[in-house]
């Protein structure tokens, strides 16, 4: 685990500020070209996700049933909790919307880091 100051976490330009960050690896990581949602109510943000992507970055993210970025619903997690990990292939894990929509945020954030 990183023991970053606020506001080492804060320069990594995240909204929200992320409460922990584990380091697994200096490897760089890509975002898979496709998202695979477990949840039916998420599609909307799934789609919105999707729609970003596409407007960032020139490339749209098929939907798919295995592999890509995955979204799982963790009920353990409080209501505007998200985890995100991509210590294999990127998940992130939501009890709700908002957690979810927090979650989405950080990962399309996240793609673009190192652009410029």
């Amino acid at each position: 685990m990183l023991n970053l100051s606020k506001k080492e976490r804060y320069m990594l330009n995240l909204i929200p500020i992320p409460k922990k960050i584990n380091e697994y690896s200096s490897a760089t990581q890509c975002i898979p070209f496709c998202i695979m949602c477990q949840n039916e109510r998420w599609q909307k943000h799934t789609d919105a996700f999707c729609d970003a992507f596409e407007k960032g970055h020139g490339i749209r993210l098929k939907t798919s049933e295995s592999g890509g970025i995955e979204l799982i619903l963790d009920e353990s997690l409080r209501k505007n909790e998200y985890r995100l990990t991509t210590d294999g292939p990127m998940r992130i894990y939501a009890s709700s919307d908002e957690g979810l929509c927090y979650g989405l945020a950080s990962a399309l954030q996240l793609s673009t880091i190192g652009e410029g």
